[in-house]
This record gives C-alpha cells, structure tokens and sequence, in this order.
C-alpha cells in the first residue's frame, strides 16, 4: 500500500490497482478500486480460505472510501470473461449490489465501468499516464486509437484539443460504449469517427483512401478473434505488420504510442518489431515509459514506448 498512497491521496483518480497478485506474493488474489467499488479477482483454485477472503475485504473496506466490495472467483488465466461463462463468478460480499454502472475519475476524466457485466471493466487503469501523454500530445493533431475498446484513449485525445479523433474496434458495442464516455466528459461525439472493424483491414482501407494522421494509438490485445477464419490476431506475429500498416498512415514528424500486454515480450523484443515494422522509416526516438506507481510492482504487465518518426 506505501508505494500507492500518493495516488490514493488524490482526488482526481479513484481507479487503480491496489494489489497485483504473484508480484507482490499473493499469487492468485488481484485488488482494484474503481470509484466506490472494491474489486477482488481471485483465481481458482481458492488461494484463501472464505475466512480470508472475508478479512482481506473488510479490510480494504475500512481504509477505503467504497460502498461495494465485489469478488470475481476465475479460471486462472482467463481474462475479459463474463459472469455466467464456464467458472466465472460475481458476488457481492461487503456492502450495497452494484448498479449497471459507475462512473469513475481519472486526472480529471469521467469513463464508465460496468463491474457486472466482465471481468474486463472498461477501463484499464494500468494506461492512466499514457492517457496522460496522449492529452499532452494531442492539441490540433488527427489522431487515430486502433483497438479502441471502450476509447479511453480517444476521449484523452479529444479532452487534449485533437482537431479529430478516429477510434477502431471490432466491437460496436464497445464503441457505441465509447461515445457514452465521450458524452461523459462534454464531448459531442459527431465530429470524430468511431468505426467497427479489423484494425488490418481498416489500415489497408485507410491507405488506399490517402488518410493520415499525426498521432497513432497501437494498444493491441495479446490475442484476438476476428470476424472472418483465418483473421485472428496475435502480437506476437502480427505486431510489425500492424506497425507497417500504421506508419504508412503516419505525417511526417508524427507519432506513435506502442503498448502490449504480452508478458512473454521484453522491451527488446518490442523494439525489433518495431523497427521492423517501420519498413525503412527513419525512427528519431524511442521513448520508453515506465508503469504507474501501482503496477510498477510488476514490471511484465505491460511495455509501453512512444515512437517519433522522421
């Protein structure tokens, strides 16, 4: 708790991580706070006893301001499921039932969390400062966020003074999901675009169109299906091809945030694909960004770098 106290002192931000499992010898049990719920993966099999558990919840509830206390009994390894797949289990244990959905703050953004429809929230509170980065980057740049999800990264941009801001993701619902965020913070949606699609695919589109932008957002996830057989995507072989295809996209002088959460990729390993993928562009610096504070413990989680091209 001491490494995150500073950030739990703030007023600004009330998503985080509060314990990161194996990392910080608790193998199995991962605690997050989302505004006023407290959220507790547990993997199975049990790592404590119900006992334990019931402990370890009226604890973080004594020392935290939250009304809800939620545990997610999983499969280990399992990651994004909903209640009610094979193993997955949400219930309330200390305080109020949940409602559908909460809003929470992040340095002074609003996004919305649905803790009772996933294990994935919508929001992921490990990219709170690239968000920030991409605030400060993004005034009077195009902008473009490939895997948007939920377009946390978007409504930075545009909270930033982007002209424009394209999202992408397979997902229409999450995308929809996104411009509910957008109205959160007082954005009209209408002037920026929000497209359901395979990221590949819409980079090829794209190019052929003569789009480009000044700024690229590359948060893919370690594994996903696609819409088509034969179009799953996977980082660690389609990663370079991803980057050809967004620099292609890329303004001269622009720039790019590449992150992954592929544990197995060290930073070295992202640097190759990298190059690789920038297909002879002249790369003037890669910025290498550390984790937040409360998942700094657990160095492998994610890599993050921001890329300056020529």
């Amino acid at each position: 708790m001491v490494r995150r106290i500073s950030l739990l002192r703030e007023e600004v931000t009330d998503a985080c991580r509060l314990l990161s499992g194996e990392a910080e010898d608790v193998p199995g049990l991962i605690v997050e706070r989302f505004g006023p719920a407290l959220v507790i993966h547990v993997q199975q099999p049990l790592p404590l006893t119900r006992r334990q558990l019931a402990q370890v919840a009226h604890w973080y509830r004594q020392w935290l301001p939250v009304r809800s206390v939620c545990v997610y009994h999983v499969p280990r390894g399992s990651s994004g499921m909903k209640p009610g797949d094979s193993g997955v289990m949400l219930r309330t244990v200390l305080g109020r039932k949940l409602p559908d959905e909460i809003i929470v703050s992040e340095n002074g953004l609003r996004f919305a969390v649905r803790i009772r429809e996933t294990t994935a929230v919508g929001l992921y509170p490990s990219h709170r400062e690239n968000r920030a980065r991409v605030r400060a980057l993004a005034a009077g740049r195009e902008v473009l966020n490939l895997f948007a999800y939920t377009c946390g990264f978007s409504v930075a941009a545009a909270m930033g003074g982007a002209d424009r801001v394209v999202s992408v993701d397979l997902s229409a619902a999450h995308l929809e999901w996104g411009k509910h965020n957008f109205e959160l913070n007082g954005l009209d949606p209408g002037p920026h675009a929000f497209l359901s699609s395979d990221a590949l695919d819409y980079l090829k589109r794209a190019a052929r169109r003569g789009e480009s932008f000044d700024l690229i957002v590359l948060d893919p996830p370690t594994f996903a299906h696609g819409r088509r057989r034969g179009k799953d995507f996977s980082v660690s072989r389609d990663l370079a091809e991803l980057v050809t295809g967004a620099v292609r996209l890329l303004r001269p002088n622009g720039m790019m945030l590449v992150s992954t959460n592929y544990r197995r990729m060290s930073f070295d390993g992202l640097r190759r694909h990298i190059r690789r993928g920038a297909a002879g562009r002249r790369i003037k610096k890669m910025q290498f960004v550390p984790l937040p504070p409360d998942y700094a413990v657990d160095p492998d989680h994610a890599k993050s770098v921001i890329v300056h091209f020529a």
